[in-house]
């Protein structure tokens, strides 16, 4: 009985993998249950064991992209002070490394689009995650009391916009330039912030 409760719960982590993958790369109306099943080596028929329906893997699917992607670009950071976590954070997350990086990188560029036409328990799970975002990255601004949220709302916007325009254009130096402006311009309107450090770039 231990091994049959360890085993689904590998399965069932094997699908939400697999899901990411489909659905960063193909999206989520044209990622398939089949597709997803597929790719994850597994027979279709066995879905509905682990995930009541496709749009709830999507939920749990994108909750598990989010903080994961978060986690990978703020790796090592912590030990920075807060406006070098910052002025950091933006650097990797507008950078030709995380634009090529599409199935490890934040979720939101590829699927927002396909968020705006979930059901709720999919923009719930952007909608939490936001939030936590922001109150991250309000905390680091805190020294601007007044404004941090509305400051952290703002650059959070700029990083999704600048990667999904970016990865739009096919001009290879065109997308280089708007992540490199919109960071410059990010920076610019924080105030005096610390040089990003090259290896984020």
């Amino acid at each position: 009985m231990r091994y049959s409760a360890d085993r689904k719960k590998e399965t069932r982590a094997a699908i939400i993998e697999a899901a990411t993958k489909v659905f960063k790369q193909i999206g989520f109306q044209s990622g398939s249950i089949d597709k997803v099943m597929d790719t994850a080596g597994l027979t279709a028929g066995g879905f509905y064991a682990h995930f009541p329906s496709k749009d709830q893997l999507f939920a749990e699917t994108l909750s598990k992209a989010f903080f994961d992607a978060e986690a990978l670009l703020a790796e090592g950071l912590d030990e920075t002070d807060d406006t070098a976590w910052v002025n950091n954070f933006i650097r990797r997350y507008m950078s030709r490394a995380h634009r090529k990086e599409i199935l490890r990188g934040c979720a939101i560029p590829p699927l927002v689009s396909e968020v705006s036409r979930a059901n709720e328990p999919a923009k719930q799970a952007l909608e939490n995650y936001f939030r936590t975002w922001r109150a991250k990255i309000k905390s680091k601004l805190a020294c601007k009391k007044e404004k941090s949220q509305r400051d952290a709302t703002a650059l959070i916007a700029i990083c999704l916009g600048a990667m999904s325009l970016a990865r739009a254009v096919s001009d290879e130096t065109l997308a280089d330039e708007i992540l490199e402006d919109c960071f410059q311009f990010s920076r610019e309107a924080l105030g005096e912030m610390p040089k990003a450090d090259s290896n984020s770039a």
